[in-house]
C-alpha cells in the first residue's frame, strides 16, 4: 500500500523499484486519520494471504496468522 506522498518518496529514493505504483491497478481506500491510500485489489490480497499462509505452514508449522492487512 502507498499514499501519494509515499509514492513520490519511493520514486525519488528508489527509481528502479519494482513495486507496482500505478494507481489505476490499485484499490483506493480511506486510511486512518483521513489519509487515503492505494492498496492491492481484493483478489490480489486474497492471493497474497493464501500464499503467505502456505509459506507459514511450510516453514513455521506451529505459527498462526492472526492479522493481515
Amino acid at each position: 500500500r502507498f499514499t501519494k506522498p509515499a509514492k513520490r518518496v519511493i520514486q525519488k529514493n528508489y527509481p528502479m523499484t519494482k513495486l507496482e505504483l500505478d494507481e489505476s491497478r490499485r484499490k483506493w481506500k480511506w486510511g486512518r486519520y483521513g489519509i487515503g491510500k492505494y492498496v492491492y485489489t481484493d483478489d490480489e490480497q486474497e492471493d497474497i494471504k493464501r500464499e503467505l499462509g502456505r509459506y507459514l505452514e511450510e516453514h513455521f508449522p506451529t505459527a498462526k496468522l492472526e492479522y493481515f492487512t
